[in-house]
């Protein structure tokens, strides 16, 4: 899997954060405490192939990890002729308020999870970009 990242991103690779190997990191430019970012996880995969059940696992592990968590939206979408499972959350992570939306892909037996974030008062002005980064996703 490929994809590409306007200008104005800081990108890190193949680095580790709370046990989990992730191979990229990206964190737009800003001067604010917080930037809008987004990293991928890809790990092998065997199990369901099936979106609902990826994205009843993602709610599930939302609720349990993020409490007060709310859902904005679940659904599949086609990304370059790819279903892709596409996970909407706002929850208070750290004492801030954000937005996430996280995309499941199934790709040569591994579950890549991209997941993109933003403070919920800027998410709007990012989701062009996160969109851009989105649908630049090449599958191998």
């Amino acid at each position: 899997m490929q994809l590409t990242v306007p200008n104005g991103w800081k990108i890190t690779t193949d680095t580790t954060i709370n046990g989990y190997s992730i191979l990229l990191i990206g964190r737009m430019n800003s001067s604010t405490q917080f930037a809008a970012n987004f990293n991928l996880l890809l790990s092998p995969y065997t199990g369901s192939s099936d979106m609902n059940v990826i994205l009843d696992s993602a709610k599930a592990a939302m609720s349990l990890n993020f409490p007060g968590a709310t859902t904005v939206s679940s659904q599949t979408v086609v990304i370059n002729n790819h279903s892709v499972g596409e996970f909407v959350y706002n929850a208070t992570i750290n004492g801030l308020s954000l937005t996430e939306k996280q995309l499941y892909i199934i790709n040569n037996s591994n579950l890549g999870i991209l997941t993109f974030a933003d403070l919920k008062t800027n998410y709007a002005n990012s989701l062009p970009s996160f969109n851009s980064i989105e649908n630049s996703i090449q599958f191998n």
